[in-house]
């Protein structure tokens, strides 16, 4: 086997493997939206909201769940790291496959001699659609800042209305990791604030 044909085996296992990766922050992120939905719900209707998911929880079971409304908060608080870890994570090796693709294609391109392999660097950026630069500022700046503030919201009406300090302790650690992750997860994902933090440290 040549040297080329290694190099092209391993950039198609390469982009299968990114592509399966982007296939599972999608639905991290679509868990994740519906988890934030339902803890803003909480902050107005928390008991009809409880209601709900009780009655779901029992269809799906086929078993009667009776959990009180701060245990059910907590435990989407413990779902909701759960999906944030795993769509980091998902969405940072994504974004480091497009530049380990791009010099990929790069290193394939010099030994061919009339083809340029350039699908996922200079082909995909050439003329960017308006439109996915949208998409791309929502998922980029709207996502992680609208995270936040319904958090901070969530939390906030846990300690105004607060029944069980014990559990609210519990969700406020939660919380504060879900910033923290966040916060580093918005400056991985915008190369400028990174290099502006490094460059004052």
């Amino acid at each position: 086997m040549s040297e080329l044909e290694i190099l092209y085996d391993h950039y198609k296992d390469t982009y299968s493997l990114s592509k399966q990766a982007q296939d599972k922050r999608n639905k991290y992120f679509l868990f994740i939206c519906i988890i934030e939905f339902t803890l803003f719900f909480f902050v107005f209707r928390p008991n009809e909201t409880t209601s709900i998911l009780l009655g779901l929880l029992s269809n799906i079971s086929n078993t009667h769940i009776a959990l009180s409304v701060q245990v059910l908060q907590c435990f989407l608080w413990v779902i909701l790291v759960y999906f944030s870890i795993r769509y980091c994570q998902s969405n940072l090796y994504v974004e480091k496959q497009y530049k380990y693709l791009e010099r990929l294609e790069i290193e394939i391109s010099s030994k061919l001699s009339d083809f340029n392999l350039n699908r996922e660097s200079g082909n995909y950026l050439d003329k960017y659609p308006k439109a996915l630069d949208f998409i791309h500022i929502f998922y980029t700046w709207v996502f992680p800042v609208l995270y936040v503030i319904i958090n901070f919201i969530k939390i906030s009406s846990e300690w105004i209305f607060k029944q069980n300090v014990v559990i609210s302790i519990i969700d406020s650690v939660f919380c504060i990791f879900c910033f923290i992750l966040m916060y580093l997860y918005f400056i991985e994902i915008h190369p400028r604030l990174k290099l502006k933090k490094d460059g004052q440290a």
